[in-house]
């Protein structure tokens, strides 16, 4: 038996033949006696490496898991009289309709924020049709305004992968004057399919589940700038609609690995709806959770402190407003969470039909003090019945995992099965629920959640099921982590907040790799900071932070990305990286209003700037490399991601940032 570390430099050596396409550096290669092949992912502690080496910078990459309440707000919807709504469906994702009117469009895009290269960029899709004849298209193009032109073939530029009104699936192309359609091989249907295009300098290819169909090298498109989409138009006057449950585009570069959708499952394989969410930022985000009852659900100002949600004289709990994805006999979900009160009350995490009430299906993980265990509770849409598991209840944080099938519902606490429960199965689509009941005695019961995620299962596994698992194992309760690609029409408001002096600005900017763009007034001292408001997360002792930013000016600028722990702060509390030209033509990394230079001389490129803070020092890494260790004056309390822009001159300047991860160690 073989069995091999492969680190970057021995993967890329690595024979094609025997090496699967989305294999990472860091991983372990056994091959046994018998000539089998196994592969074993290493361990990564951040998104951004999970992709490649911190030695290069990562360009624009977007995901979206369509589900939850209603669509994010860094979508723009059109079209003639049609609708976008996240669909109360087994993996129903977003359903994106027309009217009845022939030729009606309905459409979804990014308001012209057009971050993709129209010559280095791929599309991954899930998507279906409910009924033909109807034409669709998902993928990259121009112009918003050229979406409806594009359904009826006109010349706008794009790199779109669906079908027309009738026929085969197929790629489309344009260059602004001509589109043209290659169908595949495979007949359009109703069901599910994974749909990926890949732009190049001479030819685009369609993948549809996992198998090339066609190379395309005609009416390729010619401009650059380009922005995701996904649109569909009727050709008669019934209402015809698209589901898309996954959509993920990312500018290439050679060292990028593969991307999320291949971490957690193969392209032969239809990935089923997901749901991730960190809890993390200004305020829970609305768009995706909808609170019932009269308690509250807000993040907290603490260390780990995730969203809490507490109620008195009521239940009060968060859903997606009876938008079930879910499947009752295939699916999972994962959890960290606790009780945050001793008195009487109920807390729960898990999957329901109906917010609030616990009534018809629903399998939950529950904590209780009327209860000595934590157990698993369960109801068949008329009777409900729990069985314990052997922890008792406590107000600490532990990993919930809960795994439902046909036969059975499994809990896990903290990686360990602890029942398994054959009676009272659910029976109907369900959707993510986070409550606590009313205290029984009127004070006030709370709990709190870091993680919530929940997944319909593939029939075969990958690497790894669930995204927690790509950076804890289920033995581990994992702190805060939350990262960040700036895309879309608009920054993530229920997360980041805005903060100016002068006439400053801060917009999603409208270039390839252009992400978020901070602009100062033309005043000195004038800037735009964006933090979480205050909700300061991240241990001063124990965290790191990756961002990717750059500059537009090395003249009478000052820029930063790291942590910081008040809003307009003197920066007397934080760890993070700089430039300003006050002090130095380097990049420093700095502590309590106190810096370090670097060797690296400041320029107007993207770099990735990375701080890992312990007790005892602070390490900055630029592009993957260790710049700076400061061991004195230290941050010494919580604090928050922050990124800022800002002028020591008369004339506004602007920064770029298209990356942000945090995390506590």
């Amino acid at each position: 038996m073989t069995i091999e570390y492969l680190d970057s430099k021995r993967l890329s050596g690595l024979s094609t033949d025997i090496k699967p396409r989305n294999i990472q550096a860091n991983s372990i290669f056994v091959e046994t006696d018998t000539g089998s092949r196994l592969w074993f992912p290493g361990s990564h502690d951040s998104m951004y490496e999970y992709f490649q080496a911190l030695t290069s910078v990562q360009t624009s990459h977007f995901v979206e898991w369509f589900s939850g309440s209603g669509l994010s707000t860094i979508w723009t919807t059109g079209g003639s009289g049609g609708s976008s709504s996240m669909s109360d469906a087994i993996d129903g994702g977003l359903a994106i309709a027309t009217s009845t009117t022939n030729n009606s469009t309905q459409y979804i895009h990014f308001n012209d924020k057009r971050h993709y290269d129209y010559q280095d960029s791929v599309v991954i899709a899930v998507q279906k049709i409910s009924t033909s004849p109807a034409s669709f298209i998902t993928g990259l193009i121009r112009s918003a305004s050229g979406i409806s032109n594009a359904l009826l073939a006109a010349g706008v530029d794009l790199m779109g992968i669906g079908r027309g009104e009738t026929g085969n699936y197929a790629i489309y192309t344009a260059d602004g004057s001509t589109q043209s359609g290659t169908t595949s091989s495979v007949a359009s249907d109703t069901e599910y399919h994974t749909f990926k295009g890949v732009m190049g300098s001479s030819n685009n290819l369609f993948y549809l589940d996992g198998v090339l169909e066609v190379t395309k090298t005609t009416n390729l498109c010619s401009t650059d700038g380009l922005q995701p989409f996904s649109a569909i138009r009727t050709g008669t006057t019934a209402v015809k609609t698209l589901n898309i449950s996954f959509l993920e585009c990312y500018n290439t570069s050679v060292s990028i690995n593969s991307s999320l959708y291949e971490i957690l499952s193969e392209l032969t394989q239809v990935t089923g709806q997901r749901v991730v969410e960190q809890f993390q930022g200004n305020n829970i985000d609305t768009t995706r959770w909808t609170t019932t009852g009269i308690g509250t659900a807000t993040t907290k100002d603490e260390i780990n402190g995730g969203v809490e949600i507490a109620s008195s004289n009521t239940a009060t709990s968060v859903a997606f407003n009876s938008k079930r994805q879910y499947d009752n006999s295939n699916s999972v979900f994962i959890s960290v969470f606790k009780r945050n009160t001793s008195g009487q009350g109920i807390t729960h995490v898990g999957l329901v039909d109906t917010a609030n009430t616990l009534g018809g299906n629903y399998s939950i993980a529950e904590d209780a003090t009327n209860q000595t265990y934590k157990r698993l509770q369960t109801r068949d849409n008329s009777t409900t019945s729990s069985t314990n598991s052997t922890i008792a209840v406590d107000l600490a944080y532990h990993v919930y995992k809960v795994d439902l099938s046909a036969s059975d519902n499994k809990l896990y606490i903290d990686g360990v099965l602890e029942v398994t429960k054959t009676t009272n199965l659910p029976t109907g689509k369900l959707m993510p629920e986070l409550g606590t009941d009313r205290s029984a005695v009127g004070v006030a019961n709370g709990m709190q959640t870091t993680y919530f995620e929940a997944y319909n299962k593939l029939a075969i596994s990958s690497w790894y099921n669930s995204v927690y698992e790509m950076f804890n194992p289920l033995t581990t309760v994992a702190k805060s982590h939350f990262w960040e690609w700036f895309d879309g029409n608009n920054i993530d408001t229920t997360r980041w907040t805005q903060t100016l002096v002068g006439s400053s600005s801060g917009a999603m900017n409208d270039a390839v790799d252009g992400g978020f763009q901070i602009t100062s007034g033309a005043v000195s001292g004038n800037r735009a900071e964006y933090d979480f408001n205050n909700k300061r997360q991240h241990d001063y002792q124990n965290s790191e932070f990756i961002c990717v930013m750059k500059a537009n000016s090395t003249s009478s600028i000052f820029i930063r990305c790291g942590f910081l722990d008040d809003v307009l702060a003197s920066f007397a509390n934080g760890a993070y990286w700089r430039f300003d030209t006050n002090t130095s033509i380097y990049y420093n990394l700095a502590t309590q209003g106190s810096a370090t230079d670097s060797d690296v001389t400041a320029d107007t490129n993207y770099h990735s700037f990375k701080g890992t803070v312990t007790s005892s020092d602070f390490k900055g890494y630029i592009d993957g490399v260790l710049k700076v260790t400061i061991s004195t004056n230290l941050p010494t309390a919580k604090y928050q991601p922050h990124i800022d822009v800002g002028t020591r001159t008369s004339s506004a300047k602007t920064g770029n940032f298209t990356y942000f991860e945090a995390y506590n160690t």
